[in-house]
């Protein structure tokens, strides 16, 4: 089984905080978290995590922590 990078718990927790009791967090507002970049540079980026559902843009509280925390 994979090991979980250092900072990821620290991470889910500051995203939880932030985002309680939301599974699915709008690119929107997970890019005004990341200290307000374009939510467009977000989805672009290969390596984020963003699925694409009912036409507007997702990601998810685990899997933002785990990207913050590569």
């Amino acid at each position: 089984m994979p090991r979980e990078k250092e900072d990821f718990r620290d991470n889910l927790c500051r995203v939880t905080e932030r985002f309680p009791d939301q599974e699915l967090i709008p690119v929107k507002d997970a890019a005004a978290f990341l200290g307000g970049i374009s939510p467009r540079r977000l989805y672009e980026v290969k390596n984020t995590p963003c699925k694409r559902v009912g036409g507007r843009w997702y990601i998810t509280a685990v899997a933002l922590a785990r990207w913050l925390s590569q």
